[in-house]
């Protein structure tokens, strides 16, 4: 009992603790807000997702705000934020599925340039629109280098100075980026001459000072290597294409080769079914000529020598044969209908008649001589008797 109050008191006193510090904790947040170190630990995701919506978009809609005359001289002008809400690594693999380069910037939140940078050219309305249209085939990502992800790109890179801008070709693979060309500090404002200032732009290594210099330089870039890229995806595709075609080829030639291998494999089964078929039926003929011979023989030793002319107790009978051909035999009176039917199946393998089923039947008395072992006298009760044979296939 005791055990279960102070379970119960202990549970009251932690959930009065909570709703006394949360309101403090809020109030913590709004005296002091979150800087920018404070987001070192965040994931990649997470990072350029705090990078676009703190860093960024506040700069670009300050920035279109003022310049708005500017916004006005582009047609249609896209302004939006253009960077990734997404890690370098997802960016990179982005820019590779889509066939894109990838613009890196690195900001660093302290950096006496930065805010310029990122208001001034980042920020200005014919850069964004560059930024964000479709055929400049480019894709952006942005990181502060106070996060985890940035530190890991500035020394993947090995950035020295800042601001700092790259683009970069994505092509080899999802998790490779090869540096195209890259730009480190901003560059000074000394040039009065514009076209002057572009050309020094054109061959620094540094950012130009400028949004229109700084859209040059990028511009210029990409469509030089935008082209070789073009040049590399053509020669790639050309490669898959080929690639498909042998595949297609391969595939078509190993379906023939199939085919065939089936094809001979079920005129090798034919054979061997036609082998079984023939050796089943020479087996059979065997057989059927085994059981022939052996009623021949048995046929041979029932019936006996023909009686003499004259002979007490021979029977004449005349056997009319399907032919129509007669033959005349003589028969003792008491040898049974089965000497008869014999004498004829002998009659038939000398002659080389093929009649296998046949009869016996009298005209007088007009009968089917089917019992065997009935004598001739009996059968047929007179000595002297036409038989017709009749065959029973006909």
């Amino acid at each position: 009992m005791l055990e279960q109050i102070t379970r119960i008191t202990i549970r009251f006193i932690t959930l009065l603790l909570k709703i006394l510090v949360s309101p403090l904790g809020q109030i913590s947040k709004i005296l002091f807000p979150p800087g920018e170190f404070d987001d070192a630990r965040k994931s990649g995701d997470r990072a350029a997702r705090a990078f676009c919506s703190e860093i960024i978009q506040p700069q670009i809609a300050q920035a279109v705000t003022v310049q708005g005359a500017n916004v006005n001289n582009v047609d249609n002008a896209d302004t939006s934020n253009p960077f990734e809400a997404s890690s370098y690594a997802s960016a990179v693999a982005s820019a590779h599925r889509n066939h894109k380069l990838l613009m890196v910037y690195l900001h660093s939140p302290h950096h006496p340039n930065a805010r310029h940078f990122v208001r001034d050219c980042l920020g200005d309305a014919r850069v964004l629109n560059f930024l964000n249209s479709a055929d400049s085939n480019l894709m952006c990502w942005g990181g502060s280098i106070h996060a985890a992800d940035g530190a890991s790109v500035v020394q993947g890179l090995k950035v020295c100075q800042f601001p700092f801008v790259a683009l970069l070709s994505c092509q080899r693979g999802v998790r490779t980026a090869e540096v195209l060309f890259r730009m480190e500090g901003l560059g000074s404002r000394s040039h009065a001459d514009a076209n002057l200032a572009r050309r020094a732009a054109l061959t620094s290594n540094e950012i130009p000072f400028h949004a229109t210099d700084f859209l040059a330089v990028l511009s210029a870039h990409v469509l030089h290597y935008q082209t070789i890229i073009e040049e590399a995806n053509a020669r790639r595709r050309l490669r898959e294409e080929e690639a498909a075609l042998r595949a297609e080829q391969d595939r078509e030639f190993q379906e023939t080769l199939a085919a065939d291998r089936r094809r001979e494999e079920e005129r090798l089964e034919q054979e061997r079914l036609e082998r079984e078929r023939i050796v089943e039926e020479e087996e059979k003929a065997r057989l059927e000529e085994a059981q022939r011979q052996s009623m021949l023989d048995q046929a041979r030793q029932l019936v006996p020598e023909e009686p003499q002319t004259g002979t007490p107790g021979v029977a004449r009978l005349r056997l009319f044969l399907p032919s129509g051909s007669r033959v005349d035999r003589r028969f003792q009176a008491t040898d049974r209908i089965a000497v008869i039917r014999a004498f004829i199946q002998i009659y038939f393998h000398e002659k080389e008649i093929a009649i296998q089923n046949f009869e016996l039947a009298s005209n007088y008395p007009k009968k089917i001589l089917d019992d065997d072992d009935a004598s001739i006298e009996e059968a047929l009760g007179a000595l002297q008797a036409v038989i017709m044979v009749r065959d029973l296939d006909a």
